[in-house]
């Protein structure tokens, strides 16, 4: 079982109105609900931060549709979609 350490959080009367709503609502504690909600907020964070770094690691001869645009590829694919193939190789 995971280790759980006990935090005060000083929130607004009315973020923790709409915590208790949702939580009602969903048959969840309130503390189900904050500890979701904490954690897709630290998930998104993490995830930006990935993109930040992955930014600029792709060379042009990596992805030579993408200097046009990649319409052309974003086109073909759909294509391709819509008559049941989907082959997203370039």
């Amino acid at each position: 079982m995971d280790d759980y350490q006990m935090v005060h959080l000083r929130l607004p009367l009315g973020l923790v109105k709409d915590i208790d709503s949702v939580a009602s609502k969903a048959g969840a504690s309130r503390n189900e609900v904050v500890t979701e909600a904490v954690g897709r907020y630290i998930t998104g964070v993490r995830m930006a931060e990935q993109i930040c770094r992955a930014c600029g690691s792709l060379d042009e001869k990596d992805a030579p549709e993408w200097t046009a645009g990649g319409a052309d590829w974003v086109r073909r694919i759909r294509e391709e979609e819509d008559r049941g193939k989907k082959n997203w190789a370039t």
